[in-house]
């Protein structure tokens, strides 16, 4: 029981403690931006399609982990696809009975997502969330194809806006890092290679005092990695392979 509790401790200060850095004010921004665009679109239509363009907007864009563009087109189409669907099954259920069988299997359905690596698991709590709200929000009279095609604008403007618009590259400051890593560990190799046999004590010492600014450099980059990393959940395979690339200079 002790080390249960004491596990729960670790996690809540993990939670709660203010990273050093800038705020993400470009993602903050363009998910906004990704909520703003269609709820002012859809408000001169109706109601229903303002709350779920809304929701296909917000719900799309958070699944954005950033990465290659196939890897982050593919994630932010399986969830407005999947969340199209959960709303539409979730306003076909129209009685209780109807709604708790439907909510317990498509939440246990989206649940198994833990078991993919990548971005699955934004995937399946977007799917997830829409189905529950579908249940909850009374029927439009105009069917179940409303909640649907509200849900698709507000995804698939989310798509255009992260993809072509404004996209966001989570990774570059990584990238950046490690490829100062590499940098500096070619150049030690090319400084040990332009070996100078008639003075080899002073092209030792020259070679050596760069050690310290490689370490700096190594440093710096996994404190940067830890960074990027920390709290990304369902995070894309590109976090671990800058660590492999970064590690392997060292």
């Amino acid at each position: 029981m002790q080390v249960d509790l004491e596990r729960v401790k670790y996690l809540v200060r993990e939670a709660a403690r203010i990273q050093p850095g800038r705020p993400a004010l470009r993602m903050g921004l363009r998910a906004g931006l990704a909520v703003a665009a269609p709820m002012l679109i859809a408000s001169q239509i109706g109601a229903v399609v303002t709350t779920w363009a809304t929701l296909g907007g917000f719900g799309v864009v958070l699944v954005d982990k950033g990465g290659a563009y196939r890897t982050r087109a593919t994630a932010m189409i399986a969830a407005t696809i999947g969340g199209a669907l959960g709303a539409l099954v979730g306003s076909m259920a129209t009685s209780a009975s109807a709604a708790l069988v439907a909510i317990a299997l498509g939440t246990g359905a989206c649940a198994m997502a833990t078991a993919w690596t990548g971005p699955a698991v934004a995937v399946g709590n977007t799917i997830a969330v829409q189905l529950i709200v579908a249940t909850t929000l009374p029927q439009d009279p105009g069917g179940p194809i409303v909640p649907v095609l509200g849900f698709l604008a507000g995804g698939a403007w989310s798509i255009v806006l992260a993809l072509f618009l404004w996209p966001v590259r989570v990774y570059r400051p990584a990238r950046q890092a490690a490829e100062r890593c590499v940098r500096e560990v070619a150049q030690h190799a090319a400084d040990i290679a332009a070996y100078d046999e008639r003075n080899p004590a002073g092209w030792r010492d020259a070679v050596t005092r760069k050690h310290r600014v490689i370490r700096e450099t190594l440093e710096a980059a996994r404190a940067v990695l830890a960074a990027t990393r920390r709290g990304r959940r369902g995070e894309i395979g590109r976090g671990e392979r800058l660590l492999v690339i970064v590690e392997g200079a060292d």
